[in-house]
């Protein structure tokens, strides 16, 4: 299709380095929506609505930006994997170990990050561009870090060996925080309009592939930065954040605003331990919710609870008259459901609610006491017999909500 350029998914992108292969194996993501993205012909209508030809129109500027786009792509599969080579030629795998224990929480050992989806989607960005001591170190291991990050030493040391372009891309992506940003609008196959949640910034960034599953309203990890008026996001969050977390964003920002309107990309940045920390625990609520708690429309909390009822009648009589508590279940025959005296006569009975639409039958023995009744069931008793006959005692029911 004239004009539009593929863009490569994750794992068709280039390998962030040698220690690609030697920690973690690529990983194709499973169960992403995929949707056609169309653009329209070179003779077409422009879409702008100016009544020219496409060709004639907006197509030569969106070739530029495409190759723009590309060529950022392109840097960033270069600048990344040159600083991870060299953070394990300057520290081995000490310094990415270090980091990547926090990062997980001790879950998972480095030998193991390649069953980690977020290794490297988002962990090796925030390793390169991030990761450096707190102004607060809050353990004796985080006063090891680095005092700041290894992107910004290699810069240093190495940059002039870059590309124009290379070097841009590694201080841009230097510069800006990994954050949590709002989908404001998508357009298939192409674009993102975001809002930082933590900044207040809003940018369009060229992403082809999360655009063709995410929905405006959800919420993403990641980096974005802006050269040449295109802009990309790097080192973006395995799991898309629901709506129903903006809220516990905005709280986390107002907490470290200290009373001005929100945060700046400057202290976002020096935030990102409580960033990462932050996404972490979303994560977690995530994969493991909390089971919702049962209410009443007053607010107080729901708990099954056992009646018992005095009754002066036959345990024949209890059955029918309390039957439409046992809901689904037919007393059609009391063979398996209740016992016996002499006579014929119903000694004890029991009956449970249906599960699933089917009725069903405790298939127990005689019932002792009210406190055998069942959750959903009920229990009818008839008073026992004397030596001259039957007591006089009423005969009682047990039943279970």
């Amino acid at each position: 299709m004239s004009g539009v350029l593929k863009e490569p998914a994750w794992h068709e992108r280039p390998s962030t380095s040698r220690v690609t292969c030697s920690l973690w194996r690529s990983r194709r993501p499973r169960g992403t929506l995929r949707h056609v993205a169309t653009s329209p012909g070179r003779n077409d209508p422009c879409p702008c609505g100016s009544g020219r030809k496409y060709k004639h129109c907006c197509l030569a500027a969106r070739e530029d930006v495409d190759q723009q786009w590309r060529r950022l792509r392109e840097a960033e599969g270069r600048v990344v994997p040159a600083i991870l080579d060299f953070a394990l030629d300057r520290n081995g795998k000490t310094a990415i170990g270090a980091a990547w224990k926090y990062f997980c929480g001790g879950a998972r050992p480095l030998v193991e990050a390649a069953d980690d989806p977020e290794f490297e989607r988002v962990f090796l960005t925030w390793f390169l561009f991030d990761w450096q001591r707190p102004a607060a170190a809050a353990t004796p291991s985080m006063r090891k870090w680095p005092v700041r990050p290894i992107a910004a030493t290699f810069l240093e040391e190495r940059g002039l060996g870059l590309a124009s372009l290379d070097e841009r891309l590694a201080r841009a992506a230097l510069a800006a925080p990994l954050t949590f940003a709002a989908i404001e609008s998508v357009t298939p196959g192409r674009s993102l309009v975001l809002r930082d949640i933590l900044t207040g910034a809003q940018y369009t960034v060229m992403e082809r592939s999360a655009s063709q599953s995410v929905l405006p309203g959800s919420i993403l990890f990641a980096r974005a930065l802006t050269i040449d008026a295109v802009s990309i996001m790097i080192g973006t969050g395995h799991w898309v954040i629901p709506p129903a977390f903006h809220n516990r964003i905005i709280d986390f920002r107002e907490r470290h605003a200290a009373g001005r309107p929100g945060l700046d990309a400057q202290r976002v940045k020096a935030l990102h331990t409580a960033v990462v920390d932050l996404y972490g625990t979303i994560v977690e609520e995530l994969l493991n919710p909390t089971p919702p708690t049962l209410q009443n429309t007053d607010g107080d909390p729901l708990a099954p609870t056992k009646m018992e009822f005095e009754v002066g009648c036959s345990p024949e009589e209890a059955v029918e008259r309390l039957a439409p508590l046992a809901y689904g279940h037919a007393f059609d025959d009391h063979g398996d459901d209740g016992t016996a005296r002499g006579g014929g006569e119903l000694g004890t009975a029991r009956a449970t609610s249906s599960e699933g639409g089917r009725a069903s039958a405790a298939k127990q023995g005689p019932v002792s006491s009210a406190g055998d009744a069942e959750r959903g069931g009920f229990v009818a008793r008839a008073p026992e017999r004397g030596p001259n006959g039957p007591d006089p005692g009423p005969c009682s029911a047990a039943t279970a909500a």
